[in-house]
């Protein structure tokens, strides 16, 4: 049996080390390759592959947003690639899929392969469907943003969180008492971010939890967090309960 794969991962390098790893096992078949989510939702669309090696975190998307926007087209199994601790691993080894943990060696990839071998051929993938499900109601999943930068997640709480400022090519994370900078654009912050963070202009989003009070001016509005800080909106003016 020949299982057509999709790799996806946002670095090259990485992409390169599976793409040898799966060309020196005849079992696989190599069909694209992606290096960030909306790429990575069209040739699954495409291609409908047999496997998935996915990164949990890409540059404009997770891995779970992913399969969120494929879940009624694709119909195959999955190999995360993480950099978790032991307790997101263990969420995925409740559900039967696998996961590499970088940095993984050789013979750890080989044995993903065979066990993913042996869940095609029982025929078990609907386990991809229960282990988004359980992914979606997971705690960590839910209280944590994880934000990739280099070989380094950092794991944000969004109750802590502040507002996010652009500086240059950093945000600067305004998180309980500290401040954390981290090289990430602000609008690839966007798409990480729960629904109650809002961009209110070109560099700054809040945590609408946070607002204190909020003042009309003539043609912007003006808000003021509880931790005293005082910024201008321009625009998503109607998320913060005004039309201008």
């Amino acid at each position: 049996m020949s299982i057509r794969t999709i790799i996806i991962d946002d670095e090259a390098p990485a992409r390169r080390r599976i793409q040898k790893l799966l060309t020196s096992d005849a079992r696989c078949s190599l069909v694209a390759e992606a290096e960030s989510g909306k790429e990575a939702v069209e040739v699954i669309r495409k291609h409908n592959p047999d496997l998935l090696i996915l990164d949990i975190q890409l540059k404009d998307m997770t891995g779970f947003d992913v399969l969120d926007r494929v879940r009624h087209s694709f119909n195959g199994v999955v190999i995360f690639i993480t950099a978790y601790d032991e307790y997101a691993i263990k969420a995925f080894e409740a559900n039967a899929l696998d996961y590499l943990l970088k940095p993984f060696k050789n013979a750890r990839f080989a044995e993903s392969l065979s066990r993913v071998l042996n869940t095609l051929n029982r025929n078990q993938v609907a386990s991809l469907e229960q282990l988004r499900r359980y992914l979606s109601g997971n705690a960590m999943n839910k209280k944590n943003i994880l934000i990739k930068e280099g070989r380094t997640i950092h794991y944000l709480d969004p109750n802590q969180l502040f507002y996010i400022q652009s500086e240059g090519y950093y945000c600067n994370f305004h998180i309980g008492d500290t401040f954390k900078m981290i090289r990430i654009s602000l609008k690839t912050c966007e798409t990480m971010l729960p629904l109650h963070f809002v961009r209110v202009n070109r560099s700054v989003i809040i945590n609408k939890n946070k607002i204190d009070s909020v003042r009309r001016l003539s043609k912007s509005v003006e808000v003021f967090l509880i931790s005293g800080e005082k910024f201008t909106a321009n625009y998503h003016l109607e998320e913060l309960g005004y039309r201008l």
